[in-house]
């Protein structure tokens, strides 16, 4: 549609009511209009700041059968949101129409950093501005009324009492070094895959995918962790490999697991979505979140901006984020060694930007004489949940099988 037209239309509806003005630079400067239709704006704006009801008499004579004009077609002011939208629209059409002008073909780069930025300056800030208390009503009534709505199963039944993923969630998981975080996590995808056929990303910052693999079937399939290394399979029975086999076909079609030694937030975030744009994945988890870089000055910073990103993707992609962390060894000098969210590493950040914060405890972890047992008992506490309760539930930690069973 012609901006022009769209133009006359807004005027149009302030012209009718002159509140109007006020959402449309709330959205919009004057500079985004032309010739009279900024003339008229300018006027109106002027009386609506000093409380001031737009007289007709007002207008320069030049401006008056332009006044006219546009009060005499057929723009309601009842369709003004309907035109707020439209002009967005194709004023960002323009602006990109400009920004490219004068470009040759060989400007790739340069291009794709000018669409970019008009597409950031003006989404961002339409997007953000637009929303309004009517339309989140609007919303909430449409969400209810959806019969599509799909529940995550988090596997663990003391996950699910307390819990639950829902859009835009981060939901942090975090532990003193060694204690079972990454096995903690990767036994709730499998369990989310067998009880719920959901469909998930997993993020390795820190191991090969051939090494998440060895722990996913040493888990599922009962096979010692020692013997799925390279040097040890000659060990495997005919009946392990076909365990084996078994597994493969079990999430082979649930699972993607994504390992990256380019840890860059930018094209970390950026190879998400691309894959989630391809599979629409129920959840996202990303292990651990301190290996992101991100720009800062110092350690904290970089991680602040880390966990900025992260939740600004699970925003974007309306996906909870289940990221794990590290703790600090605050706790280990306490004398109640139970972790608190505020042990996290390197940022407070971490902490703020989480739905849910989950802390994984062991009192045997502490204690040098049973460190090294096989199984180990671990508390999960649940010591933030924004949309939930409080609490916690006990656990079983299997080493030998990386598996985790709820006592």
């Amino acid at each position: 549609m012609d901006l022009k037209i769209l133009e006359n239309k807004l005027v149009s509806s302030c012209l009718y009511d002159n509140k109007n003005i006020e959402d449309i630079l709330r959205i919009f400067s004057l500079k985004d209009f032309t010739g009279e239709c900024k003339e008229i704006l300018t006027i109106l704006k002027k009386d609506f700041d000093n409380n001031f009801k737009t007289d007709l008499d007002e207008f320069p004579e030049v401006l008056k059968k332009y006044v006219f004009e546009v009060l005499e077609s057929e723009y309601s002011s009842m369709n003004f949101k309907k035109y707020m939208d439209n002009f967005y629209e194709e004023l960002r059409k323009s602006k990109l129409k400009d920004s490219l002008k004068g470009f040759k073909e060989d400007d790739f780069d340069t291009i794709k950093n000018k669409v970019n930025r008009v597409f950031e300056e003006n989404t961002n800030v339409f997007e953000s501005k637009q929303t309004s208390l009517e339309k989140a009503f609007n919303e909430f009534y449409e969400e209810t009324e959806k019969e599509n709505f799909k529940e995550i199963n988090l596997g663990f039944n003391g996950l699910m009492e307390h819990c639950t993923f829902e859009e835009g969630d981060v939901v942090l998981i975090a532990g003193n070094t060694g204690l079972g975080k990454t096995a903690f996590v990767l036994d709730m995808i499998l369990r989310s895959i067998k009880q719920g056929n959901h469909k998930i990303l997993f993020v390795s910052l820190e191991m090969a995918t051939s090494q998440v693999i060895a722990r996913l079937i040493s888990n599922m399939a009962r096979i010692e962790l020692w013997k799925l290394k390279k040097k040890n399979r000659k060990h495997l029975t005919d009946k392990e490999w076909g365990s084996i086999g078994v597994v493969q076909g079990k999430i082979i079609n649930n699972l993607d697991i994504f390992d990256s030694s380019n840890t860059d937030i930018n094209f970390i975030m950026n190879k998400v979505k691309e894959m989630d744009k391809i599979k629409d994945y129920d959840y996202i988890v990303i292990d651990y979140l301190q290996l992101l870089r991100a720009e800062g000055q110092n350690r904290t910073q970089q991680i602040t901006n880390a966990s900025l990103k992260v939740k600004q993707l699970a925003r974007e992609l309306k996906k909870t984020v289940v990221a794990l962390a590290q703790l600090n060894r605050n706790n280990t000098g306490r004398a109640d060694k139970r972790p608190e969210l505020t042990d996290l590493k390197d940022s407070s950040q971490l902490e703020q930007d989480c739905s849910i914060g989950i802390l994984l405890h062991s009192d045997e972890y502490h204690d040098k004489e049973n460190k090294s047992n096989d199984i180990i008992e671990v508390t999960a506490f649940i010591d933030k949940n924004r949309t939930g309760k409080l609490g916690n539930f006990d656990l079983h930690y299997n080493k030998i099988f990386q598996a985790f069973e709820e006592k």
